[in-house]
C-alpha cells in the first residue's frame, strides 16, 4: 500500500516539475497539468450552476482560468527555447532536446544520454549497468503481478 502511495506522490510531484529536457517530455507533463486545470474549471462551473455551492465554485472557476492562462504563457515561452535533434545511442530514436540541456532521458527507452558541447551524444550507462536495471525492472513487474 505504501509503495502505491509513493508512486502516486512521485507522479503528482513530477507533473509540476519545472525542468524538462525534451519536447516530448514537456508535452506529456503539460497534458497532465492541463487535464488537472480542466477538471478544476469543470468542477467550478458545475458548483456555480448549483446555487448551493456557488461560494466554492466561483473561486475555483476563477483560479482554474488563471492557472490555465499562466500555464499557457509558460508553455509558449518554453517552446521558444532553442532545441536540437539528438539520436539515442541505446535505441536510435530521435529526441528533440532543448539546447541548454547537458543530459536527458531518451523518450523511448528512458536511457540516460549525455550531450557534449559539440552536440554529439554519449551513453551515460555501460551495457552491464543498463542490463542490470532492466532485469531489476522486470523482476519488480513480476512481483507486482
Amino acid at each position: 500500500m505504501n509503495e502505491g502511495l509513493q508512486r502516486l506522490k512521485e507522479r503528482v510531484v513530477g507533473t509540476f516539475r519545472f525542468e524538462y529536457s525534451t519536447v516530448r517530455e514537456l508535452e506529456h507533463k503539460c497534458f497532465r497539468v492541463f487535464w488537472f486545470v480542466g477538471v478544476m474549471i469543470a468542477l467550478g462551473f458545475i458548483m456555480l450552476l448549483s446555487n448551493v455551492m456557488a461560494f466554492i465554485g466561483i473561486p475555483l472557476l476563477i483560479l482554474g482560468v488563471l492557472l490555465f492562462l499562466a500555464i499557457l504563457v509558460w508553455v509558449l515561452m518554453l517552446q521558444r527555447e532553442p532545441r536540437r535533434e539528438a539520436h539515442c545511442p541505446y535505441c536510435g530514436s530521435k529526441n528533440e532536446v532543448f539546447a541548454s540541456r547537458k543530459e536527458f532521458l531518451c523518450d523511448m527507452c528512458q536511457g540516460p544520454v549525455g550531450v557534449l558541447p559539440d552536440g554529439n551524444v554519449v551513453p551515460l550507462e555501460t551495457p552491464e549497468e543498463r542490463e542490470a536495471k532492466q532485469e531489476a525492472r522486470e523482476r519488480a513487474q513480476r512481483l507486482q503481478m
